[in-house]
């Protein structure tokens, strides 16, 4: 007997897996007429049939490589959405300097001496670090919507992934509607 089949049955032996490994009789071979139902139910996306351990085991490492995949996506997404507003905030920080700029070309050619200009330079030092002060809180609030998204996702895959265990521990195939 092989060495993994043996680890296997071991591994699983608490589990509902070793009811699904021994032979059930099916309608064909034990002489009786077949059912209506014997596989898939239409519009349910369930499977009706026994799995075996080895099926269960290789369709929960499928589950959770799809599962593995989702969340990768999910985050090169988000990744590329905060860069890409990275990028929007960086032009709209460069618009507003141009625009100060021009203006305060502007009120010094008609304040050539004075304390007006040193009270403009500290509001436009103040209103500069106000407006640097609303990018990063935009940029910060913007990356935890993001992390809030991906952690909703995580959520969600835990408990699908807990449903799709526990069908697979009764031997069943899981319905279709847990896979991401």
């Amino acid at each position: 007997m092989n060495n993994c089949f043996i680890f296997l049955v071991l591994f699983f032996q608490g589990t509902g897996f070793v009811r699904a490994a021994s032979p059930v009789p099916t309608p064909l071979a034990s002489g009786e007429p077949k059912a209506a139902c014997d596989c898939k139910c239409p519009g349910t996306g369930v499977d009706n049939r026994l799995i075996s351990i080895v099926e269960g085991v290789k369709l929960v490492q499928e589950f959770q490589k799809a599962q593995n995949t989702e969340v990768k996506a999910l985050e090169h997404r988000n990744r590329i959405e905060l860069k890409e507003y990275q990028g929007s905030q960086k032009n709209r920080f460069k618009d507003w300097q141009r625009s100060e700029g021009e203006e305060r070309r502007k009120f010094f050619r008609d304040h050539q001496h004075g304390p007006e200009r040193r009270q403009y330079v500290q509001e436009f030092i103040a209103k500069r670090d106000m407006m640097v002060q609303t990018l990063k809180q935009e940029q910060e609030r913007r990356a935890t919507e993001l992390e809030a998204k991906l952690a909703v996702l995580k959520k969600d895959q835990e408990g699908r992934l807990r449903e799709f265990r526990d069908t697979i521990d009764k031997g069943e195939r899981p319905a279709i509607r847990l896979w991401p």
